[in-house]
């Protein structure tokens, strides 16, 4: 999904969604796999799509997954 269509979708009403921020396991055991993940190769590798679509797309909302980032749950971690 690219910004053209976050703000094609959103301009008829419809919100977005953008997938899956950070790393995730689609696997059945994705809650307990903790990925150990340096913060630069986050932010280079998985937050600059995501990024994008949520400033210049005014992405509503984004995804992420029940997997542990560096010890932490992905939809709780600070980084």
């Amino acid at each position: 999904m690219g910004v053209q269509d976050v703000t094609s979708a959103q301009a008829q009403g419809t919100i977005t969604n953008p997938k899956q921020i950070g790393p995730y396991y689609s696997g059945a055991s994705g809650i307990a796999v903790n990925s150990i993940v340096d913060v630069q190769v986050l932010k280079v590798l998985y937050w600059v799509a995501p990024g994008t679509l949520l400033q210049k797309g005014n992405g509503a909302t984004l995804m992420c997954s029940y997997t542990k980032v560096s010890g932490a749950q992905a939809c709780q971690n600070q980084e």
